[in-house]
């Protein structure tokens, strides 16, 4: 299904790379729920303040990073603390509402993460208990695939189904076949060490990570010719991100946040319009 890349290889790379290399890094960042979980000086409050961001980090962008904040701001200064000894009775959230993810949905996947604290110490505990490369995609699994169900035990018989299927939509594995944007974007987040991140991990290698696929993603990846899939899944994110390990094969998501956010702020359009795509920083790679 892969179509040709508009340059060579070795063109893409260098191009693209002085894209990420001059890009407005700090300018960009206020737009996104990642500068949210930069402040944490604690590896532990990092991961869960970034698990939280990243569950959340669907829909408008103004609207996940005030959701992030208000959730975040209930935990304190120290969310892996007080994760540690949440119980699912916790009033904090009370009236919490982000589109579809309410204060019950919340209320479980925070005290099913407290249970991965206490017994495995850390996120990262529990994926890498899993992880077998050379993809971060078995550690994943093994990580959604034990929250997952311990958050739905404590939705109780007696509420409704729609909570589950909310938090199965909260935690998706790549066992559905779905891209997982929102996991591997916080595996971006946990894993890369260089700007705009700051991981702290050492459970796997930046080469391992898998391209968190969202809509400006998708279409820059097709402008660009790294893929032709018509469904956006799993196999989707790791054929483009085979385009992009080719680039760099120690840091293929050096160039997720900067495509990102050609898209989220509009400098890319649906379609070729001269007075937005002449100046386009990488538009000598856009097919359009």
């Amino acid at each position: 299904m892969l179509t040709r890349p508009a340059l060579s290889t070795r063109r893409l790379r260098a191009y693209l790379d002085r894209f990420v290399q001059a890009y407005d890094y700090d300018g960009h960042l206020r737009r996104d729920p990642l500068h949210l979980v930069l402040p944490y000086e604690d590896p532990a409050d990092r991961e869960v303040a970034g698990f939280l961001a990243a569950c959340l980090a669907y829909g408008i962008v103004k609207r996940v990073v005030h959701s992030v904040k208000d959730v975040l701001g209930r935990l304190g200064p120290r969310p892996a603390e007080a994760l540690r000894s949440f119980d699912f009775d916790d009033k904090r959230f009370k009236g919490f509402l982000h589109r579809m993810t309410g204060e019950v949905e919340l209320r479980a996947l925070c005290t099913a993460m407290g249970g991965v604290l206490r017994r495995h110490g850390s996120l990262e505990g529990l994926f890498a208990e899993g992880h077998d490369g050379p993809t971060v995609r078995a550690g994943l699994e093994h990580l959604v695939e034990t929250v997952r169900p311990d958050a739905m035990s404590f939705i109780g018989k007696k509420r409704v189904d729609w909570h589950r299927r909310r938090i199965k939509f909260l935690l998706p594995s790549p066992k559905d076949g779905g891209a997982c944007k929102r996991m591997n974007l916080w595996l971006r987040w946990m894993i890369r060490r260089t700007r705009p991140d700051r991981g702290a991990w050492t459970a796997a290698r930046p080469s391992e990570l898998v391209i968190p696929l969202d809509t400006h993603i998708i279409r820059l990846s097709r402008f660009m010719g790294f893929t032709a899939r018509a469904t956006p899944d799993w196999k989707m994110a790791e054929e483009i991100t085979s385009v992009l390990r080719r680039l760099d094969p120690e840091d293929p998501m050096k160039y997720d946040f900067a495509l990102c956010h050609l898209g989220i702020s509009g400098d890319c359009r649906h379609e070729r319009d001269a007075t937005v795509c002449a100046p386009c920083p990488i538009e000598k790679a856009c097919r359009l």
